[in-house]
């Protein structure tokens, strides 16, 4: 795998030189990346605990997604992962997002009526309710996306 070798990596991609399981290590990179550098806020403010756990989770969802889905393939025709994992992504985001913005607002509406009755305090329980959502989020485009893989290779 080249790390800082542009032109290198140039050359392997037009020699077809770049094996699936060599992208699929660049995705996972990628990914990790992104998924840990999305929490980094102010370097100067500390991360709450909630923020952390959330941090962590999303962490262990990213890899066990990755290396499930990784794995699923390779036992199938282990052609195409990445092409199958963007575009199956897409998909599976949209779904969620038309599922969960609804589903977001009824709780937020309900937390800030809970609040002006002086039921609990709105900024913990928005902190707690973010961690649940992104939770269940996750683990359900987990099952979606391992679901959809196995669904794929299970017609070869």
């Amino acid at each position: 795998m080249i790390w800082f070798d542009i032109k290198q990596l140039e050359k392997n991609l037009k020699d077809n030189a770049v094996s699936e399981k060599e992208t699929f290590t660049y995705l996972f990179v990628l990914l990790l990346i992104s998924t840990i550098f999305s929490y980094v806020n102010d370097p100067e403010a500390p991360l709450q605990l909630t923020t952390r756990i959330e941090l962590t989770l999303d962490v262990v969802l990213t890899v066990l997604m990755l290396k499930t889905t990784y794995d699923i393939n390779a036992k199938g025709d282990n052609r195409d992962y990445v092409k199958r994992f963007m575009t199956l992504t897409m998909v599976i985001m949209i779904r969620l997002v038309v599922f969960a913005v609804p589903v977001m607002l009824v709780g937020l509406m309900t937390l800030q009526l809970l609040d002006h009755f002086n039921v609990l305090s709105l900024s913990n329980a928005k902190l707690y309710f973010d961690l649940a959502v992104t939770f269940s989020l996750g683990v359900a485009f987990y099952f979606m996306l391992t679901q959809s893989f196995k669904r794929i290779n299970s017609t070869l």
